[in-house]
């Protein structure tokens, strides 16, 4: 019998370099495109703000993922012969520290079908070529589910994406999400610093004891969002407040309903997006809004992505052949093989405070 896996593996890194296209672009430039959050944090192409991790990053492994903050201030005030200044110790932190979490999405193809297709090269190809492409384009699915949602909600279900299965997870192998930035319990660290320890590491959501961004009322509209914008705000220049508003597709058509018929709703649409086939967004005062439908039900975000990043190992990057290899399933299925493709890496920010999340949001009655 044929060694379907040394062949397989031996082909896998010409297959993904096919997947990404002449100009050598990594296949996730296409496929990130499923949900506006993750296209929106990894399209960035310049840094912007102090410490500001880059963009795409991929970096070496590490025991963590080290990123400097930008909350810090210092004291300040008049001097002179009789005045006594203020030298009390300030809460402090120089860097937020991450873990790594791990991700996987696999597809199997079966002995049956393996020896069927034997000595037909194209056929053989095609498999290969139609695992792979799933294993890759299921990762996104998988790492945005993680990110609508918080790490410890994970373990209720045992599917992610399109069906992953897993057994024996944890909480900290999965990617922080938004329910993780926006946890109101003081106690519990993100990136390992507790608001109860530095309260400018705060969450800026509803729930939020120090916190709570401004709250006129709970229904969807041009107030709501615009007070959402100016409590993202950490300072007065444009890059420092929220550049995208995402929210469910339902509370994004009802924004749109409530403004039409005003000339601040015009028909403006953010170039980059609508590049990246998101059309079906307007803008609000010059920021994107869109639904999503990996955004919960009555939530909706106001985010400033220069402040966010989602970090990758370079070694188990999923766009890149490193990241995908053949195994044999020899416990469950002998004869069958899998394409296993791994992702590590994290979902971090900077600057916690220059986000805004509102719940409990419904359309105009």
């Amino acid at each position: 019998m044929p060694n379907y896996l040394a062949m397989l593996n031996a082909a896998t890194p010409s297959v993904v370099k096919s997947l990404q296209g002449a100009d050598g672009n990594n296949v996730t430039d296409i496929i990130y495109r499923k949900d506006p959050l993750i296209w929106h944090i990894l399209s960035k192409k310049t840094s912007v703000g102090e410490g500001n991790p880059n963009p795409l990053s991929v970096m070496k492994g590490a025991r963590y993922i080290e990123c400097p903050v930008s909350f810090r201030k210092a004291y300040g005030g008049p001097y002179g012969q009789g005045v006594k200044l203020n030298f009390t110790s300030q809460d402090e932190a120089t860097s937020a520290r991450y873990t790594w979490s791990y991700l996987t999405t696999h597809a199997t193809v079966g002995i049956q079908t393996l020896v069927e297709n034997e000595g037909n090269e194209k056929a053989y190809f095609n498999i290969m070529e139609n695992k792979i492409r799933t294993v890759m384009e299921g990762m996104p699915d998988v790492m945005s589910t993680c990110l609508h949602s918080q790490r410890s909600s994970m373990l209720t279900d045992t599917t992610y994406g399109e069906g992953i299965a897993v057994t024996g997870a944890t909480a900290d192998k999965f990617m922080y999400g938004m329910g993780d930035l926006f946890n109101t319990t003081t106690t519990t660290a993100f990136g390992n610093i507790q608001e109860s320890e530095i309260s400018r590491w705060g969450a800026r959501a509803t729930g939020s004891a120090g916190h709570a961004p401004t709250n006129n009322g709970t229904v969807m509209g041009y107030d709501l969002v615009s007070d959402m914008i100016n409590d993202s705000r950490v300072r007065d220049t444009q890059d420092g407040r929220a550049n995208l508003i995402v929210t469910t597709y339902d509370l994004a058509n009802a924004y749109k309903k409530a403004q039409q018929p005003q000339v601040r709703y015009g028909s403006y649409k953010d170039e980059k997006m609508l590049e990246a086939g998101f059309d079906d967004h307007i803008t609000h005062d010059g920021i994107p809004l869109i639904g999503s439908s990996f955004c919960g039900s009555g939530i909706v975000y106001a985010l400033n992505t220069r402040f966010l990043d989602i970090v990758t190992h370079e070694k188990y990057n999923f766009g890149s052949a490193k990241a995908i290899e053949w195994r044999e399933i020899s416990t469950d299925s002998p004869g069958n093989l899998a394409c296993v493709c791994l992702w590590v890496g994290q979902f971090i920010t900077n600057h916690r405070l220059a986000h805004v999340k509102r719940t409990s949001i419904t359309a105009a009655s």
